[in-house]
């Protein structure tokens, strides 16, 4: 690549004046298996879908295919094959949005390390892609047509530090009614009012770099978007493809190819190269800069909810805090106090949740009932109910005073899992009923159906409560929220456990490394629950109690260094024969 193409690139991304457009080349790259995540794929997966729920017409589908199959490089084949399957399906198959869903709801990530690459350089994201592979390992937030107001109103602030979000252009798996699949779908996007506003939003930015696209990873959707990008003049100066073949014929015009290597596997070096100075040397992630800016608060969470708490800890505890201006100061306090929390340093974390919560308590609210619940999570982890419930009525009655939803949401989410632990049930389902009223996003809706499974479960409700974990899990997949996933797979296995179902709390166990990504030291307290599951199972199943020892001393340590009791009690039950799992 001429160092003049390479020095231009590299300057719009440092100075955040490029935005970033990402095709199925970046799903391929991370879920390598999964055939849905390019669009061949998924065209051939509709086909055989088709072939399986309408076999008379087997023939005719596979004949379709061959037909349009043939010359693939016109865009318009893709489209009108598109178009054929979505009618198909919603005729004979049950319903497209049906089917769509079950292609991406369980995609496997192998390889994070091209998405990270690209949520280091810290721009805004356009896709293609259907899946959201990219905001569930960086917690983006995302935006499809039906809030397309808030991404054009993001990439026109000045900050460029609000712009985080991803933006599925074609529209998101799970609201089919955001889907551009087929031909006249795609015509009706063209002719949507939104492209005007668009349009104007996206000629802030002096660039477009082009990532995910090339030998073997058609997308019609992106040759289309090319094709628009070229033919608007506000927005078609300096647009980058990246590229294994630079030499490759593009037919867009002021679209310059860029060469990053011979595959795949080099494009995340080679966005390396591309970051500043500071991020290269080992300066704070994308994210936890962006906690210092106190509007990102609640969308970056600082990665807490994906994980990399081990990290995030480690990255904010050398920080000198007299460096930094008071109220960013105590954002990162409150934001440190979650990462200590979810790594079992609770000691550290009540100390900054404290403090944070002073600070916050007469400036902002929410703030400071984000504080308040870290505090409640160290009182109910440390098996302090009764100062939990006490604590959570505090936060209750503050909130109610202030009339504001989301700390209402925030403030009865910890009262339920309160009383749950406290044995009083029904007040606590009062409570989780209380946060799913308050509830508008899904993470809330998953946290307040889990809040109802935790009073269930300790209750010995064990059909309800599976009811309840279900839909936590179901709600809490969709906005990302790791650990709440994880532990709606941990109670399941429990309840499972406790009816005799010992092949689905096998199923549920087995979740639970590729649920944390293997990254057991930012997952403690959930890494020990598992392994006394799976030991109780084993138990159950071979009457060994061997292996239990061992996990025995592993709770005893919790014990000592925590003081928290159920892991030894459970395990030490365990050597002599008890029925496991206990309500915990």
């Amino acid at each position: 690549m001429p160092n003049t193409v390479q020095a231009e690139l590299k300057k719009v991304i440092e100075n955040k004046e490029a935005c970033l457009v990402l095709g199925a080349g970046v799903s391929r790259a991370t879920c390598p298996n999964e055939n849905a995540v390019t669009w061949l794929g998924l065209i051939r997966n509709g086909i055989e879908y088709l072939s399986d729920v309408d076999p008379d017409g087997r023939d005719k589908h596979l004949a379709v295919l061959d037909c349009l199959s043939g010359n693939l490089a016109e865009t318009s084949n893709y489209l009108i094959l598109g178009e054929y399957i979505e009618a198909q399906i919603n005729t004979k198959g049950g319903g497209f949005g049906r089917w769509l869903s079950s292609q991406f709801e369980d995609l496997r990530v192998e390889d994070k390390t091209l998405v990270k690459a690209i949520d280091a350089l810290d721009l805004p994201i356009i896709t293609t892609n259907y899946d959201g592979i990219v905001e569930q390992l960086t917690l983006r937030s995302r935006c499809t047509l039906k809030n397309v107001k808030e991404f054009v109103t993001e990439l026109r602030s000045a900050d460029e530090g609000t712009r985080r979000s991803v933006f599925h252009i074609h529209g998101y798996y799970s609201e089919p009614e955001t889907i551009i699949f087929g031909s006249s779908s795609y015509q009706r996007l063209l002719k949507d009012d939104f492209l005007q506003s668009f349009e104007r939003a996206i000629s802030v930015f002096k660039a477009l770099v082009f990532i995910g696209t090339g030998s073997g990873l058609a997308d019609p959707h992106f040759d289309g978007l090319l094709d628009w990008v070229s033919q608007n003049s506000a927005i078609s100066h300096n647009v980058f493809l990246l590229t294994t073949d630079s030499t490759s014929a593009v037919t867009h015009r002021s679209i310059v190819p860029v060469r990053y290597g011979a595959d795949y596997t080099k494009l995340a070096g080679f966005l390396t190269t591309l970051q500043s100075a500071k991020q290269r040397s080992g300066g704070p992630s994308a994210s936890v800069r962006a906690f210092l800016n106190e509007s990102e608060l609640n969308s970056t969470r600082v990665d807490l909810d994906t994980g990399g708490h081990a990290a995030i800890a480690l990255a904010l505890s050398p920080i000198a805090l007299d460096e930094i201006e008071e109220r960013a100061r105590h954002l990162l306090l409150l934001e440190r106090s979650k990462a200590y929390c979810k790594i079992n340093r609770f000691h550290e974390a009540s100390n900054d949740a404290k403090v944070a919560s002073e600070y916050f308590r007469n400036k902002t609210l929410l703030f400071h009932m984000n504080a308040e619940a870290v505090i409640n999570t160290v009182m109910r982890d440390q098996e302090r109910w009764e100062d939990a419930v006490a604590q959570a009525r505090s936060m209750a009655a503050c909130a109610e005073a202030e009339g504001r939803r989301r700390a209402k949401a925030i403030a009865y989410h910890a009262l339920a899992r309160s009383l749950a632990l406290a044995g009083k049930t029904a007040e606590a389902l009062s409570y989780a009923a209380k946060t799913f009223e308050h509830s508008v996003t899904a993470e809330e809706r998953g946290e307040a159906f889990f809040a109802e499974g935790e009073a269930r479960r300790h209750a010995s409700q064990i059909d309800d409560a599976i009811a309840a974990y279900l839909k936590s899990e179901k709600t809490t997949f969709i906005s990302g929220k790791t650990d709440l996933y994880i532990w709606c797979k941990l109670c399941l296995a429990d309840c499972y456990f406790l009816q005799g179902n010992f092949a689905e709390t096998a199923k549920q166990l087995r979740h639970f490394s590729s649920a944390i990504r293997n990254k057991y030291e930012d997952h403690p307290l959930e890494t020990l629950h598992w392994k006394l599951s799976d030991a109780a199972l084993k138990w159950s199943l071979l009457k060994n109690s061997g292996e239990e020892i061992a996990v025995s001393d592993v709770a005893k340590q919790y014990n000592e260094i925590l003081g928290i009791m159920w892991p030894t009690h459970y395990a030490t039950g365990l050597r002599v024969g008890k029925t496991f799992p206990k309500k915990l």
